[in-house]
This record gives C-alpha cells, sequence and structure tokens, in this order.
C-alpha cells in the first residue's frame, strides 16, 4: 500500500488517529524504538547508581537545580 502525506491529510482525523495508532503499535512491536547506544547508556547509568547510590539527587535537590536554571 503506498498513500501520500497528502492523501493521508484529507483523511477525516478519526481516520488519521487509527492509522497513527496503528502505525505506533507496529513501532512497538518492531522492538526498535530505541537505539542499541540509548539502552548501553541507560544500563550504564543504572551500573553506577547501583554500584554508589550516593550520585543521585534527591527530589528536592533536583527541583532546586531545575528552579536555579530558570533563575540562571
Amino acid at each position: 500500500m503506498s498513500i501520500s502525506i497528502h492523501e493521508i491529510r484529507r483523511l477525516p482525523v478519526n481516520e488519521q488517529l487509527s492509522l497513527a495508532e496503528q502505525i505506533w503499535d507496529g513501532l512497538l512491536a518492531s522492538g526498535q524504538l530505541l537505539h542499541q547506544w540509548q539502552i548501553d547508556e541507560v544500563r550504564g547509568r543504572v551500573k553506577e547508581l547501583n554500584e554508589n547510590p550516593d550520585t543521585a539527587l534527591t527530589e528536592e535537590e533536583m527541583w532546586r537545580r531545575v528552579d536555579d536554571g530558570r533563575n540562571a
């Protein structure tokens, strides 16, 4: 099936949403939404955190840093 973006845009909104959901479901089923480097990065960060839990920020510290960044 070949359909152009122009044809998709002419579809009613509910049909466009249905098509988007079908595409998203297919992407999820493929298991390829993340690149291997992203998976490796997350695993590395989890390993670092498990080895040294004191490096984690408290929620309060995280929000303080966010707020400080807005005021910078």
